[in-house]
């Protein structure tokens, strides 16, 4: 070893390299950023098909935003709970014990001071970051059971109403991000368009009636029928609406004519995807064996409902199953030949994503789009843009 100093090239080089590590270092950030945005995109793109796809169907929508939440935001614990006169009352879930499921199932009624209470006041969500300090009956029946310790609370919101909430809890003290946050609050917002339930068919009712009831929201709660019937997962009866004094459906009775109402709900798996009412313009109840024969028709549409949905999820497999056959097969029948190939491939990504442009790149940087493949094979110069 001798003292050597180095040299102003030397000194030069390795500030270079610094330089060009710090530039490495900058895009490993903004592509770990650029992944995680489209993990989040993509997660918000699927929740968004399950409520276009299966309208109304909130364990479908709560099933997704959970396991999405679960992958990418390191939750081992979570579920909906919705809220009605001062009680939490929980359906889907995960990770949860059945013991515990049962207990949050019967509903929660947060006192003032308790965290979850900011959310009554207002707030978009509650963070406790160990759950094991809060001082609740029910917090600690939590961690004792599931051993949950750092929860968080989104509010289900519309408006200024509060709707309900979505848990999202770790097993560990270890607080969500502010990334992680923002991503679940996109997902309640999403939550409550599925919540939002809209008429979707009638009979019988009076055109004025059945124009009024399309412009209309339904949510759980106490003030409708349908909303008693999805908070109360159970067939729902007024015998008189007007001697109901938290009936408060908007022109009922003046615009529909409506007195007796019956509530029966689309069941499954015990949640509630939708409910089938039937009214009468008089006060009279209906029967018990009428319920029934109405019970037995909404145990039928629900198995019609997923019925449907299984046959359009196999189809959708069925579909790209084919399509992935044939860009095979146009593998082995060129090889070596990228341009049929990848020409292959956005042609099924168009028809299968509904794009109506897409483009593939060779490995010599140029690139070529669905249309300008067809129009060269076709010899039609004159369609090239």
């Amino acid at each position: 070893m001798r003292i050597r100093p180095f040299g102003d090239k030397q000194i030069a080089l390795l500030e270079n390299f610094a330089a060009r590590a710090v530039i490495a270092m900058e895009n490993a950030r903004l592509l770990t950023e650029m992944r995680e945005a489209l993990e989040q995109q993509s997660a918000t793109a699927e929740v968004l098909q399950v409520i276009n796809s299966s309208p109304g169907d909130l364990i479908g929508v709560f099933d997704a935003i959970l396991e999405k939440a679960h992958i990418l935001c390191a939750v081992s614990h979570g579920g909906p709970a919705l809220y009605d006169t001062g009680t939490f009352r929980y359906g889907a879930s995960r990770g949860y014990p059945q013991t515990l499921v049962e207990r949050l199932r019967q509903g929660y009624r947060p006192h003032p001071g308790h965290p979850i209470w900011g959310l009554l006041e207002g707030e978009p969500y509650v963070h406790i970051p160990d759950l094991a300090e809060i001082d609740d009956p029910t917090a600690k029946a939590v961690v004792e059971l599931a051993g949950i310790r750092t929860t968080l609370f989104v509010a289900l919101r519309r408006d200024t109403t509060l709707l309900g909430m979505i848990t999202a809890a770790r097993d560990r003290v270890d607080p969500f991000g502010e990334k992680e946050i923002a991503l679940l609050e996109n997902f309640a917002a999403q939550a409550v368009i599925a919540m939002e339930n809209r008429v979707t068919a009638d009979c019988g009712v009076t055109p004025d009636w059945s124009s009024l009831l399309r412009t209309l929201l339904f949510r759980p709660g106490r003030e409708t029928v349908t909303g008693r019937t999805l908070l109360e997962r159970q067939v729902v009866q007024i015998a008189d609406i007007t001697a109901d004094p938290e009936y408060a459906l908007p022109g009922a009775t003046t615009v529909g004519n409506i007195r007796t109402v019956v509530g029966v709900p689309l069941l499954r798996e015990g949640d509630p995807i939708g409910v089938m009412q039937l009214v009468r313009s008089r006060v009279e109840p209906f029967t018990a064996r009428q319920i029934e024969l109405v019970r037995t028709f909404a145990d039928q549409a629900v198995i019609a409902i997923e019925s449907t949905r299984l046959l359009t999820e196999l189809r959708e497999s069925l579909e790209q199953q084919h399509a992935i056959a044939e860009v095979l097969q146009v593998i082995n029948s060129s090889p070596g030949d990228l341009a049929p190939v990848f020409e292959a491939m956005v042609e099924k990504a168009r028809r299968l994503c509904l794009t109506c442009h897409s483009y593939g790149e060779l490995p010599s940087g140029k690139h070529f789009d669905d249309r300008l493949m067809r129009s060269v094979s076709a010899r039609e110069p004159d369609a090239l843009y």
